[in-house]
């Protein structure tokens, strides 16, 4: 009769009936001597980057730059966990490339990313290595030389992404399991190659603890 009281009250007041505190699983600020190849490199969290295209170093600025032209240049470390938040911080360059995070890593035929392409923000699975886009947002050259976060929260088969006051949103569950995470760098066709710089890399997920507030007070009422 307790717990039953105890229950109605938590619902009454708004109190979780659980709570699970995120925790980091992987980070990086890249701070290390420039030029420093980002499989040499040494996470804040994490075991380390892998690149399984073109190649990535550490900037003059303590920051992640893809360093080889006209291909998609890819970092990605894994988390542990498929159900994440994952984001980064990028310098805007106003030229016509491609950079983001890429998640959902399976291998370099299958992943998702969050990109900005020439001036409009992209949805993209790729399955097959053939590219699907899901949902944009043309942000219209607003975002041009700035540094902005780029995230995407991750549950199921729910993706929802955020770059400034931009959202994008999808549900699939196309390589839902996949626990890789990371980034990209590209440039297109036309244009001298200029990197965008990346900083600040972070994936958080479901950590341990218990819960607080009313689980914490049903655990002890008994019944």
């Amino acid at each position: 009769m307790r717990r039953h009281l105890l229950l109605a009250l938590c619902v009454l007041v708004g109190w979780p009936l659980a709570a699970h505190a995120q925790t980091t699983l992987l980070s990086d600020t890249f701070t290390d001597s420039p030029g420093t190849a980002l499989g040499s490199h040494t996470m804040n969290t994490g075991s380390g980057w892998t690149v399984p295209s073109g190649a990535f170093q550490v900037g003059a600025s303590n920051q992640a730059v893809g360093v080889t032209d006209d291909t998609s240049n890819i970092a990605i470390a894994d988390a542990g966990q498929a159900d994440v938040t994952v984001s980064v911080d990028i310098f805007v360059p106003p030229t016509a490339q491609a950079w983001g995070l890429i998640f959902r890593y399976v291998d370099t035929s299958n992943y998702w990313q969050l990109a900005m392409v020439n001036g409009t923000l992209e949805l993209d699975e790729i399955v097959a290595g053939t590219p699907t886009t899901r949902d944009t947002e043309v942000t219209g050259g607003s975002l041009d030389s700035t540094t902005v976060s780029f995230s995407v929260v991750l549950s199921g088969s729910s993706i929802t992404a955020t770059v400034g006051a931009y959202n994008l949103s999808y549900s699939s569950s196309t390589h839902a399991t996949a626990t890789k995470f990371g980034m990209l760098n590209y440039l297109n066709a036309a244009g001298s190659y200029v990197p965008a710089p990346l900083d600040n890399f972070l994936v958080t997920g479901a950590g341990g603890g218990g819960g607080t507030g009313c689980s914490m007070l049903l655990c002890g009422a008994g019944q």
